[in-house]
């Protein structure tokens, strides 16, 4: 099967990609395992389906923020305060 894998840095820009053949999903994840000893961030791909994001251990990632904490304040909403959080 063919795969795509990431390679990544610290705020998780891609640096390289590599477009390649491995015989089952553990082989590809096992490349990715041992290719986050050269950098931050591995992705694995299969087709369109993200298999594994792999971090290596000394890096930090920032935590995804919720729909919900991105949108813009509506027309209703006093104060910029969301109705969600019972305001």
């Amino acid at each position: 099967m063919h795969y795509t894998i990431c390679f990544k840095n610290e705020r998780g820009h891609t640096q390289r990609s590599e477009y390649t053949r491995f015989k089952t999903d553990a082989d590809a994840l096992a490349y990715g395992r041992k290719s986050t000893r050269e950098v931050a961030m591995v992705e694995v791909w299969q087709d369109a389906e993200l298999l594994a994001r792999l971090v290596r251990d000394d890096v930090v990632v920032p935590p995804v923020s919720s729909p919900e904490q991105e949108r813009a304040p509506s027309a209703g909403d006093q104060n910029g305060t969301s109705r969600l959080n019972g305001a």
